[in-house]
């Protein structure tokens, strides 16, 4: 299948499985005249997503958006350099939408993908936060072996952060995968964010207010 097909396929899955989730009611959904908004990365760093190789998609009900990984995988183990069994990702992304509406965070869903031994684990640590907020502490999601398949964290926030009226911060997204070695240290024990046709998605679900 072509690599485009794909990964436009695995982007509706994980979008229309999102969207099914239970939202809260009240400023869940985008205004209903809503102009095409433009999602886009203007900066990148890390060992987990050099330059050009990380990619946003948003819905087209706006009220998702889906970032791609060409290659993000922590691993330990085996042939592994020592570096491998780190790898962190920090993204700032700016969204183009109507001025008098503002968005939040109402869900993330982390896919995983992991092979472990027995007696060793991996770890997922994650936040977001707007430029100029404070940065909250990295969520830390654990998956321990024997195991190889996939797993997926959800985070729901208590109290959501939106966006500043009047304002047009980046929405500045940081992950890091580690990878511990297993008691056999011959075999590689990793950790990926992945969808079911091989790319590597985290899906962030939206919900939508007016400003005031």
């Amino acid at each position: 299948m072509h690599k485009g097909i794909a990964r436009s396929a695995a982007a509706a899955a994980a979008l229309a499985a999102l969207t099914a989730a239970p939202v809260t009611p009240a400023a869940a959904s985008a205004p209903g005249a809503f102009p095409p908004i433009e999602i886009e990365i203007v900066s990148a760093s890390g060992s987990g997503c050099p330059r050009g190789t990380a990619q946003a998609v948003m819905a087209d009900d706006f009220e998702s958006f889906v970032l791609y990984f060409s290659d993000y995988t922590a691993q330990a183990g085996g042939s592994s350099a020592p570096a491998d069994a780190l790898k962190d990702c920090r993204l700032s992304l700016k969204m183009d939408f109507r001025k008098d509406s503002s968005y939040a965070i109402a869900t993330t869903a982390y896919r995983l993908s992991y092979k472990l031994q027995s007696g060793t684990r991996a770890t997922l640590k994650a936040n977001y936060n707007f430029q100029g907020d404070p940065q909250n502490a990295l969520k830390t999601y654990e998956v321990r072996g024997p195991g190889d398949g996939n797993h997926q964290f959800t985070d729901t926030p208590s109290q959501p952060v939106w966006k500043p009226c009047g304002a047009e911060p980046t929405l500045d997204i940081n992950t890091e995968l580690r990878a511990l070695r297993g008691p056999d240290r011959s075999k590689v024990n990793s950790l990926s964010l992945s969808s079911d046709d091989g790319s590597i998605t985290q899906t962030y679900r939206l919900k939508w207010k007016p400003c005031s």
